[in-house]
């Protein structure tokens, strides 16, 4: 039964914002992508092929109704009646629940010890079922988090919740049932409630008489919920149960997504996916039948946007598999970025020529331009600071030029998991007809990475992962998430060919000014030069304008930033009255990309730097200029005197920064 948490004089008044972490998505792809990942977790036997099935059950409210009592006698439709819950719960109380099941086969179900209280618990069920926002597998090499994946099954369901049924591999008690739900704080009755409730076994425990909370493991009740949602689990694995699924979710739309987000696994063997539809329809995604199931969909209709560029995708997934399976002189593995070190000894990686020997550069060169598929695999190191141990990780990329016609395909990979917004930064760094997969599925090397991954794992910040401080140095995540655009400079020899680099010391800022408004020292000499001059009527001519060096940018000497400051000319300007402090000056800066320096600005994404995050802003002297605002690649100061400098330190030093001042005055 359902037991809500009573809320006391020791609890917030709050509300769960889980579902925030998740909005760059719709329902559909988060609920698909953490699904799935759970699944290809917890494989019966490693790198076995998981099966996963959704299915759509209709369950009558009289069937359902049982399901809903809570621990004190009463009904969850109580608590969906509060003012504060929101609607869509108690438009479906008394009407047939439309309701998905998620089964996966060949898994170990959700193993582990009841106990949530262990510490440093690496239980899955316990991750499962009890964290909230945060999630540790304790899995080496996993794809993901479950306790925040939880959110996303919550999120689907108009009642905002979900059970789960696990048959468990070799445990004591090998099949276990349990429940959340996840409302707002709301009140019934004249009593409060935080808003959670847990289906569950509630106990008092004879030894410590403290309330214990354990999943249900009583046969005759699991059979009973089984029988009402057609949810017999014969085999270990895991069932997740989302009752009042939500509109958006059709056959179709999870066909769709399993597509565009877990090709990669399908290809390779790890995945398999059944879609059966209410009517009981099947459909199946296999390595066998991928493609033809994509054809059946675009011949639906060839515009469908999230399909559109698929095709291509598979097929170059599909050239990078045969070639990982063949002894093709494509390969080049076992290669070492160059290493040098800034200051306080800070390790930057980067790729260029001399990282790889001539015989194996010129064929790199012949297969490139021959519109052949390049693979390169490098090894990074790095420190474990969990275990306090140096190790090494690898990563493979794969690239190919394509004809100048053709939108090619990106993709960044981790594991079975697409960084979807990963692959879009490398798509604005490269030509259209550029392919580039990034792979990593190398155990070390993806943990290390998934530290600095937002909880959807689309997207990789170096603030997670200086905050996690699982592993350092941020070398190896800087040289990943640079090394699509690194590899193309080399290949088509723009190392060679273009000047990519901003001249920091030519770089000066400026204003215009008439002949009146010129440098004092300036309007002497011309009044002296004046004075020799024989007096001749001259026209009328417009008066020219003098442009005057007041502020200059010089680039550090580390090359990880720059310094905005004022010159001499700015002191004299002041002096004489022809500028009044204070100044507002903006600051915009971003990385260049292949597309040029005008498309760089447009192609700016918060995965590069953020001035209010990742980048360290030292006004000097502390006094002279004050910082108004900071947000993504935008910056605003206020310069209070006429000596000042603003530093700005922490960009990538192996990647080309331009940047734009503007004076207010």
């Amino acid at each position: 039964m359902w037991a809500f948490k009573a809320s006391d004089s020791d609890s917030s008044n709050s509300k769960s914002r889980l579902d925030d972490f998740f909005n760059d998505q719709d329902n559909v792809t988060s609920l698909i992508r953490e699904a799935i990942q759970n699944s290809l977790d917890a494989p019966l036997i490693p790198d076995d092929k998981v099966i996963v099935r959704f299915r759509f059950k209709i369950i009558p409210w009289e069937d359902f109704e049982p399901f809903t009592i809570t621990k004190d006698k009463g009904n969850i439709t109580d608590h969906f009646k509060a003012k504060a819950w929101p609607r869509l719960a108690s438009d479906v109380v008394g009407k047939s629940i439309r309701t998905l099941l998620i089964e996966d086969f060949n898994t170990k179900g959700l193993t582990g010890s009841f106990d949530k209280d262990e510490e440093n618990s690496t239980s899955n069920l316990v991750n499962f079922w009890w964290q909230d926002g945060f999630g540790n597998k304790g899995t080496k090499g996993s794809n993901g988090s479950a306790g925040i994946g939880k959110i996303c099954f919550i999120a689907a369901s108009k009642m905002s919740m979900m059970w789960g049924l696990s048959k468990r591999v070799d445990e004591n008690i090998p099949k276990i049932l349990l429940g959340n739900i996840a409302g707002p704080y709301h009140h019934v009755k004249k009593q409060s409630y935080l808003g959670y409730a847990r289906y569950a076994d509630i106990y008092i425990d004879p030894e410590t008489e403290k309330q214990k909370v354990d999943p249900i493991i009583e046969d005759s009740e699991i059979k009973k919920f089984e029988d009402c949602f057609d949810a017999k689990r014969e085999d270990t694995g895991l069932t997740v149960i989302v009752p009042a699924i939500t509109d958006d979710f059709s056959s179709e739309a999870i066909l769709h997504a399993v597509m565009k987000d877990y090709f990669w696994a399908i290809i390779n063997n790890r995945l398999e996916v059944q879609i059966y539809d209410e009517n009981g329809d099947q459909r199946t995604l296999s390595s066998e039948t991928l493609d033809s199931q994509l054809d059946q969909e675009l011949n639906k209709d060839e515009t469908i946007r999230t399909l559109n560029s698929l095709k291509s995708r598979i097929n170059f997934a599909r050239e990078i598999k045969r070639i990982n399976e063949s002894s093709d002189q494509n390969k080049f593995l076992g290669l070492e970025p160059s290493k040098e070190y800034g200051r306080r000894k800070k390790l930057n990686y980067s790729f260029n020529k001399d990282c790889v020997s001539p015989e194996n550069l010129e064929l790199m060169y012949k297969l490139f331009d021959d519109g052949q598929i390049v693979c390169l695999e490098f090894i990074l190191e790095f420190r474990d600071e969990r275990n306090n141990k140096d190790t090494t990780g690898l990563v493979q990329l794969y690239t190919q030029k394509m004809d100048k016609k053709l939108v090619a395909p990106k993709e960044f990979i981790r594991r079975s998991i697409l960084l979807t917004s990963e692959a879009s930064t490398i798509s604005n760094r490269l030509p259209n007809n550029i392919a580039s997969f990034l792979y990593i599925n190398d155990e070390d090397m993806s943990d290390y990475v998934v530290s600095a991954e937002d909880p959807a794992h689309i997207k990789l910040t170096q603030a997670k992962f200086k905050k996690n401080g699982f592993y350092s140095p941020d070398s190896a995540l800087r040289f990943i998430r640079g090394l699509s655009e690194g590899v193309y400079k080399v290949l088509s020899r723009a190392d060679e060919t273009t000047d990519f680099v901003e001249n920091f010391d030519k770089d000066i800022f400026s204003i215009d000014l008439p002949d009146d408004k010129i440098n004092p020292k300036q309007k002497q000499k011309q009044k002296d030069k004046d004075k020799t001059k024989e007096k001749t009527k001259n026209p009328d001519l417009p008066k020219p304008e003098k442009t005057i060096q007041i502020i200059s940018k010089e680039i550090l000497k580390d090359n990880d930033g720059f310094k905005v400051k004022s010159t001499s000319s700015m002191h004299d300007f002041i002096s004489n009255g022809d500028i009044k402090l204070p100044l507002i000056i903006d600051i915009k800066a971003a990385y260049e990309s292949i597309k040029g320096k005008k498309g760089s600005w447009t192609h700016y994404s918060k995965n590069d730097f953020e001035f209010d995050g990742d980048i360290e802003i030292l006004i000097d002297p502390i006094d002279s200029a004050t910082l108004i605002s900071a947000k993504s690649n935008n910056l605003k100061i206020e310069a209070n005197n006429a000596n000042f400098s603003v530093t700005l330190k922490g960009f990538d030093k192996n990647r080309d920064l331009l940047t734009k001042t503007k004076i207010n005055f």
